[in-house]
């Protein structure tokens, strides 16, 4: 009787993984109780409510007394919808519980590619579980100030580390190609910053030329390489994708 594959990755203990999970489950549990800080917090509800009362995005600006005849383009509309519908149903509660979830959805995110790499070829790519958990502390630490604020960022944020976790894995899966564009459109509709994930994609795109080259220094080696011609095909779907928002 043959012994079940386990479901940790090659180099990963079942206290490794403990120790990964119960620091996740620590950092949540210390977020969610962590007062909301109000920058700009409640002009984004405003906006919400704005959306949902009138069932469509504005096109003026509606609050700025000097600039109620200003063009809105709201790239951060769905962020807003959400938030508010959240507050509406669940209170200042519902918000620290996606504030919470968020910013450790991120710093899980930062950990998928050491804790549960891939493997190249016929060999085997170890887990790192305390180098995910240092990584991801330093993560929190330099990015705190910007972290500690519940706004449509913090959803820009999820999915830039959401799509640096799918687009580091290697190999080929049709999985991957349907992530990053489902993770482009909701970025273009949840922050204005999903011009990074054009970067990142081509960041990819480039590296992935600029090593062929150094390893072959042949271009037809580099025209003939699958995965160059992937991740030329993840950014230009992951552009195209950024398209399919209300202002087109």
């Amino acid at each position: 009787m043959t012994a079940r594959p386990s479901p940790l990755p090659s180099g990963i203990s079942a206290s490794a993984a403990t120790m990964v999970g119960l620091a996740i489950a620590v950092l949540w549990a210390w977020l969610v109780r962590q007062p909301l800080w109000h920058t700009d917090l409640w002009g984004h509800l405003a906006y919400g409510r704005l959306i949902v009362e009138n069932r469509g995005l504005p096109a003026l600006e509606p609050f700025l007394e000097h600039s109620v005849d200003t063009p809105l383009v709201d790239s951060a509309w769905l962020s807003q919808v959400i938030g508010f519908v959240v507050i509406r149903w669940s209170g200042v509660a519902g918000l620290q519980l996606l504030f919470a979830t968020l910013v450790t959805a991120c710093a899980v995110l930062t950990m998928v590619p050491v804790c549960w790499p891939s493997r190249v070829g016929d060999g085997r790519a170890a887990a790192h579980p305390r180098a995910a958990l240092a990584g991801a502390a330093v993560f929190l630490a330099a990015g705190w100030q910007q972290l500690e604020i519940i706004r449509p960022q913090l959803a820009g944020l999820v999915c830039f580390t959401a799509l640096a976790a799918v687009v580091a894995r290697p190999g080929k899966s049709r999985w991957r190609t349907t992530a990053v564009i489902v993770l482009m459109v909701s970025w273009a509709n949840l922050h204005g910053s999903f011009v990074v994930g054009w970067l990142l994609l081509a960041a990819q795109a480039a590296g992935r030329i600029c090593d062929r080259w150094r390893r072959t220094g042949c271009w037809s080696s580099v025209r003939r390489d699958r995965v160059v011609w992937r991740r030329c095909r993840h950014l230009v779907l992951g552009v195209s994708a950024t398209l399919l928002t209300p202002h087109g």
